[in-house]
């Protein structure tokens, strides 16, 4: 019997699009800030950011792929939750 799968916006999903990437994020850094390592809590934040920057819009546009109707609609009531990282579902849904 073949799992069916939907766009959940239960939980934590409610709010955060990527709730793990979120958490992630703000651990390092974190952790960084209260050890008091300035140096390294910007380099976590800058290289945790990168990664994030590119990571996201893949899976943001593998969801729009697969959920064309459901992801625009929840991705513009949830959140991603780290900073200058925003979603391109809406100009991917201007663009067709």
């Amino acid at each position: 019997m073949a799992a069916r799968h939907f766009v959940s916006p239960l939980r934590s999903y409610r709010f955060l699009r990527h709730p793990s990437y979120f958490g992630f994020y703000w651990w390092s850094v974190g952790t960084q800030l209260l050890l008091g390592n300035p140096i390294c809590t910007v380099c976590y934040a800058v290289a945790s950011w990168y990664f994030f920057k590119r990571r996201i819009p893949y899976e943001e546009m593998t969801l729009m792929r697969h959920f064309p109707d459901e992801y625009p609609q929840y991705a513009q009531t949830s959140w991603i939750g780290i900073p200058f990282i925003w979603s391109s579902t809406s100009e991917a849904k201007k663009d067709e």
